[in-house]
């Protein structure tokens, strides 16, 4: 996403006629249920994992009653992307804050120490990764013993593994892949 510049008077004007409902974007229904991805091998990892932590993105903005059911019935910690602010309240027990280079400190830190990373609705860009070569090291090892590694959920498919390869990812609207 990047951010538009709009001139006071349009902000400020008021919109005549209807407004349209925000529509999501479609995701890629390939097995019927919305998603494609292994969402057994990603619970057994919820599971082994020592040190998980959820990052929530953008994507999650439509869906944070089941970002927070996710966080608490896992307890995890999350951090967000600065477009994610709030989708877990700030003051919850369970949230870490914003992360990335604008972030809070401890955030990165649980990141860089998380044993599993599961990105919901987030790119992995260089404002949330910063160096990939020294990006997430515990998740990378904890991936190649079977014990972690980086999850990536989202419903564009040129966003899955750009930036990093994630251990294992969910195509489609983490919405119904939340509810399974």
């Amino acid at each position: 996403y990047m951010g538009i510049d709009l001139p006071k008077d349009v902000v400020s004007a008021t919109v005549q006629g209807d407004v349209p409902e925000f529509v999501p974007p479609p995701a890629v229904h390939t097995s019927g249920l919305g998603y494609e991805g292994d969402l057994d091998a990603i619970a057994r990892l919820f599971d082994v994992a020592e040190r998980p932590i959820i990052i929530a993105g953008n994507g999650t903005l439509h869906c944070p009653e089941e970002l927070r059911e996710l966080a608490e019935r896992a307890n995890v910690p999350v951090t967000t992307t600065l477009h994610a602010m709030g989708v877990l309240p700030e003051a919850h027990p369970l949230s870490l804050q914003m992360m990335g280079m604008h972030g809070a400190a401890y955030a990165n830190l649980a990141v860089q120490a998380a044993d599993l990373i599961v990105g919901i609705g987030n790119r992995f860009d260089d404002r949330t990764t910063g160096a990939i070569a020294r990006y997430a090291p515990e998740a990378r090892q904890a991936a190649l013993e079977g014990r972690g590694g980086i999850v990536h959920f989202d419903i564009e498919a040129s966003q899955i593994g750009r930036v990093l390869p994630p251990t294992h990812s969910v195509l489609g609207d983490c919405q119904p892949a939340r509810r399974e």
